[in-house]
This record gives structure tokens, C-alpha cells and sequence, in this order.
């Protein structure tokens, strides 16, 4: 990430969401904020950071095999002060847990936006990883879930999110 970015990062990381909702609001871009879908998987959560975008496919369990789950490639794609995109067709199964939160705030990454589901929020917390999801639920993803691409563009909650853009 480049020293503007990160200047703009930070500064953006201080301003309250529902400020950003009112300018962009004002400016007719309404259309450009994931409303009501996306929350905080716990109070006082929040980050700031350029995207690191992911799509997944969902299927029954078994449609895939362990090895198309690959966590690892999510977080192994960030760098520090990045926020992992998660576009996964609002599947309530999960994608992302404690021990992906624990690896990803150890590397700096910025936090989750996932629409899909999360499990181990109690984790998430304690490592102080800021998470946004569609669920919270027990389901692996484990066979469910497949990484189809990563930073390629994405859409979530109808919004569509690019590798770079700033995510609050």
C-alpha cells in the first residue's frame, strides 16, 4: 500500500460511518454503500483500507474438495492495512473463523467484509479483528465453498467493490 493510501486509510478509519452515508448520500452515490445486509459481528468494530477482493461459488456440502477452500490464499493476498472482500453469493456458511483472524490481524490486515457467513466471533474479538458479515454460523465452508478469484472485481450487496477501492 502506498504511503497516500495509507494517509487516507487512516484518516478514513476516524470519520464516522453514518458521515460517509450522509456525503455520499448528498452526492447521489446512496447506491454505493452495503446497507442493511453487512453488519459488525460484534459492537465498536471498524477498519478502513483498500480492498482485497475474493469470489467464492457455494454448493451443498461435497460439491467441493478441502483443497478449493484455501483461507490461506484470502489472507496470503493481503498486505497490512488491507480489507479482504468476501463475495459469496450471501451463503450462510461460513468463510472466515478464528484461527483466519487470528493469522490475518498478525499480519496487519485491516478486517473482513464477508458477504457470507463467519463462526468464532468470540475469537474475533479477542484478537480485536473487525469483521463484518452477512451471518454468523457454526457450517464450515469446507466443501461448500470454492475461491473462484481473487482481486478481480466483485459485487456485494449489489454494490460493486474493486481490487483498491477504499472499504469503510
Amino acid at each position: 500500500m502506498t504511503a497516500n493510501m495509507q494517509n487516507l486509510a487512516a484518516r478514513a478509519a476516524n470519520i464516522a460511518t453514518a458521515t460517509f452515508a450522509n456525503a455520499l448520500d448528498d452526492f447521489g452515490l446512496a447506491d454505493t454503500m452495503i446497507l442493511p445486509t453487512i453488519k459488525a459481528v460484534a459492537p465498536g468494530m471498524r477498519f478502513a483500507g483498500p480492498a482485497v477482493t475474493v469470489r467464492e461459488s457455494v454448493g451443498p456440502v461435497g460439491t467441493y474438495t478441502s483443497a478449493d477452500f484455501k483461507v490461506g490464499a484470502m489472507i496470503d493476498a493481503a498486505g497490512p492495512g488491507d480489507v479482504v472482500v468476501v463475495a459469496g453469493e450471501g451463503a450462510n456458511i461460513s468463510t472466515w473463523g478464528g484461527m483466519a483472524s487470528f493469522a490475518a490481524k498478525k499480519k496487519g490486515v485491516a478486517g473482513l467484509l464477508a458477504d457470507v457467513g463467519v463462526r468464532d466471533v468470540e475469537e474475533m474479538v479477542e484478537f480485536e479483528f473487525p469483521v463484518f458479515a452477512r451471518h454468523l454460523t457454526p457450517l464450515t465452508g469446507r466443501t461448500r465453498l470454492k475461491i473462484e478469484a481473487i482481486n478481480e472485481p466483485v459485487i456485494v450487496d449489489g454494490v460493486p467493490i474493486a481490487p483498491g477501492d477504499i472499504v469503510v
